[in-house]
């Protein structure tokens, strides 16, 4: 497929005033998170504290102990890249749990059924309102994890992957050329009856319990796959999971078509956003949990 040169896409980008001013408050917020861990673990160091426990403690850290390496062939990450690194860590797993939410609350809108076996898988285990969760209790929700993996399939973060050839080759008698750009139709593949045992048309969380639990390899790639997969999908799966087992436990999501406009439809931005979504909110109760 053709595409922008790479020059006139960053000329646009540093014409644009908009973009511009957003780039430099991230940079300042990002800046100003990254400049807090070093000073963090400066006042630290001495104490022989454990090891970093989070994302960005871990990028700092690693940053300063290639810096202090006596062997000179090893490279170290320099301010910009650490910059790059932090802030991209955040964009997708904030990306793309926020595009997902999205999609459940229209999905759960359009699918009580699924919704109300959420609410039942969570009363079975004793995740009420007012439980404190733990990685073994999301560990046990197994429909939910169901539900997470069919709305990342029906509805994908993104329409497509870009890859770039990296030599010459002939594909199914097209010839590729070293440099070509392709894009990969996410979207397709994952409705694509081919690799897929139950109509890939159909929502259907269940597919994941039985016949879809193992599907073609490559042929499920939310996040896109290789070492070139989503940085930020561990994350972005993690708030997910919390995200939704504290809304199911408190309130129930219903179709407000017949006021507004919910017939989906999407959005291409850095994610495929949903389009027209019209729901309405009700907050539970515990009289209202299953017998």
């Amino acid at each position: 497929m053709a595409s922008i040169p790479l020059w006139i896409a960053r000329l646009r980008l540093a014409l644009d005033s908009k973009f511009q001013r957003a780039l430099c408050i991230l940079r300042q917020y990002v800046m100003h998170i990254i400049h807090a861990e070093q000073k963090r673990q400066c006042e630290q160091q001495q104490q022989r504290v454990a090891k970093p426990k989070t994302l960005i403690a871990s990028m700092v850290a690693a940053a300063e102990n290639d810096r202090l390496e006596t062997d000179s062939s090893k490279a170290s990450l320099s301010p910009t890249e650490l910059f790059d690194e932090v802030s991209l860590s955040m964009v997708a797993g904030f990306e793309t749990t926020s595009t997902v939410l999205s999609w459940f609350f229209f999905l759960m809108s359009k699918y009580p059924d699924v919704q109300a076996k959420i609410k039942e898988e969570l009363y079975r285990h004793g995740l009420t309102s007012d439980a404190i969760l733990t990685p073994e209790d999301l560990d046990e929700l197994v429909y939910m994890e169901c539900v997470m993996k069919e709305i990342l399939r029906y509805a994908p973060i993104t329409a497509g992957i870009v890859r770039q050839a990296t030599r010459d080759d002939v594909i199914n008698d097209i010839i590729v050329k070293k440099g070509d750009i392709f894009l990969i139709a996410t979207q397709n593949m994952h409705r694509d009856p081919r690799y897929w045992k139950i109509d890939p048309m159909k929502f259907l969380p269940e597919r994941f319990l039985d016949e879809d639990k193992h599907p073609t390899p490559y042929a499920y790639m939310p996040f896109g796959g290789g070492h070139r997969a989503c940085i930020g999908q561990d994350l972005a799966l993690f708030e997910f999971k919390i995200a939704i087992t504290r809304l199911m436990q408190r309130i129930t999501i219903e179709d407000a078509g017949n006021e507004a406009n919910n017939s989906g439809g999407f959005i291409q931005r850095i994610t495929c956003f949903p389009k027209h979504v019209a729901v309405r909110v009700y907050m539970d109760s515990d009289a209202k949990l299953p017998a």
